[in-house]
């Protein structure tokens, strides 16, 4: 090596020194913003997880109660017989019936993959079968119908489930089976795109409301 080549070499190797310093700062950098990401999601799963089981809990003590949705509570403070205050009042409602399609004991809720996106897909009986029975139940809390963030929520999960077919190597919808299709179910029911748990979070916070505003003060 040539003196000029070595006087060059030395005055860049503080440079480079100073860039491989930069790469593992920024290489630190973004393992700790994935590690972030990894633990919002895992909040979010346990989040949901917690929230479905308090609904569970909600509706567990409401049904043991004797709740009935055409039955309302006497006004808290009015007493003696036959109203005793804050009691159920044991016979048909006297106010309005409730007539939304979501009070409707046959309503099947919100299924997970929407309809829209595996009605058009040419699946087998059974694969179909499990899409068809992943729903959240009859919905109390809200009238279920075609908003601007369920169209939202279509919208996104027909994006993952063409993803879910790629990474899976499915390379025709006929071709997936019930396994694959309650696999993709989980990952919907755990994703983090904002569409769809946006939906979900609104759908799981109005029926805990629902049944929230219903819990008796006291069991008795």
């Amino acid at each position: 090596m040539s003196p000029k080549s070595l006087l060059t070499a030395i005055a860049l190797k503080p440079g480079l020194s100073h860039m491989r310093r930069e790469m593992i700062e920024l290489e630190e950098i973004l393992a700790a913003r994935r590690t972030e990401r990894m633990c919002r999601d895992i909040k979010y799963q346990l989040a949901a997880a917690r929230f479905q089981t308090a609904l569970i809990r909600y509706a567990y003590v409401c049904h043991k109660a004797g709740f009935r949705r055409d039955q309302p509570r006497w006004p808290q403070g009015t007493s003696g017989e036959p109203k005793p205050g804050g009691r159920w009042s044991g016979g048909a409602g006297t106010g309005a019936p409730m007539t939304e399609p979501s009070a409707n004991p046959k309503s099947r809720g919100h299924h997970w993959v929407s309809r829209q996106v595996f009605e058009k897909e040419p699946l087998k009986p059974e694969t179909r079968k499990v899409f068809e029975d992943a729903t959240t139940g009859p919905l109390r809390g809200q009238k279920h119908g075609n908003s601007r963030e369920h169209m939202e929520y279509n919208k996104a999960a027909q994006e993952a489930i063409d993803n879910f077919k790629v990474k899976n190597g499915i390379a025709r919808s006929e071709d997936m089976t019930p396994e694959q299709a309650k696999k993709f179910v989980g990952e919907i029911k755990a994703s983090t795109d904002p569409r769809i748990r946006s939906l979900n979070v609104k759908i799981f916070m109005q029926e805990f409301q629902f049944y929230l505003r219903r819990l008796p003060r006291r069991i008795e």
